[in-house]
C-alpha cells in the first residue's frame, strides 16, 4: 500500500477541486476527502514551524493537554459512526450492500483505536513534563 498515493487523493486540493467544480453529487465526497485530510494532518504533523509554513493548525506541535485537535478528531469518529448508522439504517440485514456503502468494521475500529490512543498518549506524555510532540513522532514508517 502506499499511503502518499492515498494522501494525494484524500487530499484538500481534491475536495477543494471537486467543489469548484460544482458537480451534483460530490458534496458528501467532499465533506469525506475534507475530514480524512485533517485526520491524517492532525496526526502526522512533521514540524516545527509546518503550521504556519503551509497555514494549517493541524500540522502544528501538540503543547497542551487540552489541544482543541482532539475534540476534532473525536468529532472525525462521530461523522463515521454517523456514516455507518445511515448505511445500516438504509441496507438493514443486507451485509453485501453495506459492504459497498462504507468502511470496513476492522478500518473503523483501526481508526477508532487509533485516535483514542493518540490522544490518551499525547495528553500522558504533556502531563509528565514534555514540552511539546510532534503528531510524527508516533509513526511506524521506521518499523516498516
Amino acid at each position: 500500500m502506499k499511503v502518499s498515493l492515498a494522501a494525494q487523493v484524500l487530499g484538500n486540493s481534491v475536495a477543494l477541486d471537486l467543489e469548484s467544480r460544482n458537480w451534483p453529487g460530490t458534496k458528501e465526497t467532499e465533506t469525506f476527502i475534507k475530514n480524512v485530510n485533517d485526520f491524517f494532518d492532525m496526526l502526522n504533523g512533521a514540524g516545527y514551524s509546518d503550521d504556519t509554513r503551509k497555514a494549517n493548525p493541524n500540522l502544528a506541535l501538540y503543547t497542551d493537554k487540552n489541544d482543541e485537535r482532539f475534540t476534532k478528531l473525536l468529532a472525525f469518529l462521530d461523522y463515521l459512526k454517523g456514516w455507518k448508522a445511515q448505511v445500516d439504517a438504509k441496507t438493514g440485514n443486507k451485509p453485501s450492500e453495506k459492504a459497498k456503502m462504507t468502511l470496513s468494521h476492522q478500518t473503523l475500529e483501526g481508526i477508532e483505536i487509533t485516535i483514542r490512543s493518540f490522544i490518551a498518549l499525547t495528553k500522558y506524555l504533556l502531563g509528565k513534563g514534555l514540552k511539546f510532540l510532534r503528531a510524527r513522532d508516533l509513526i511506524q514508517d521506521e518499523m516498516e
